[in-house]
């Protein structure tokens, strides 16, 4: 597979529509109803955001797809304010133990996508940025790209080499399950076996 391999899928339109329209419904409500101004007005330290990311490339539509440009621009943002952390940095901090910045971000990659290794682990490189790949741990080494997913898994060796370049790794469930519509014990079985295999 080429390196400058994008992806071609495209979302449809209805599809989309409906996702961009019910992201500005909830955005909406939460600025008419004030619950935006109170939250801000309730926080009393320092605010750290986390940045999710699915996949890279040009998916026409696709909502979880960011170009790598867009990726690029918004990781040297982050590297050029300082406002990077990793996931020591966020423990460390819900645990009273440091102190951040307020506006700070964590950025994380779900799912295991190839272009988590082939696009986001240059650019995170070359800024000196940390960020968390949260791996489906059964699709790992899946090289099967089709309608229901526009891209490959990354292998055993990809995610290797994203850990010895800093990019740390952790479970997004065993199966990609939504963990929400599962019982607590399945719940928890999924994440026991995505732990075990990572």
């Amino acid at each position: 597979i080429s390196p400058a391999r994008v992806c071609v899928l495209e979302i449809p339109i209805s599809r989309w529509l409906a996702k961009k329209s019910a992201r500005r419904a909830l955005s909406l409500l939460m600025s008419a109803s004030g619950t935006l101004a109170l939250r801000r007005g309730l926080a009393r330290s320092a605010r750290v955001r986390v940045l999710t990311y699915h996949r890279f490339g040009e998916i026409a539509r696709d909502p979880f797809c960011v170009s790598r440009a867009d990726f690029a621009a918004q990781v040297r943002l982050l590297a050029d304010a300082k406002r990077a952390i990793g996931l020591s940095d966020l423990r460390g901090f819900l645990a009273g133990e440091r102190e951040i910045a307020s506006g700070s971000a964590l950025i994380t990659i779900d799912d295991g996508f190839e272009s988590t290794f082939r696009d986001a682990l240059p650019i995170l490189r070359d800024h000196a940025v940390p960020a968390v790949a949260f791996v489906t741990a059964n699709r790992v080494g899946n090289r099967e790209a089709g309608e229901a997913q526009p891209e490959r898994y990354m292998t055993w060796d990809e995610l290797g080499r994203l850990a010895e370049a800093g990019i740390e790794t952790g479970a997004h469930g065993f199966e990609h399950e939504s963990l929400g519509g599962l019982d607590r014990e399945a719940a928890r079985e999924q994440g026991v076996r995505a732990r075990r295999q990572l």
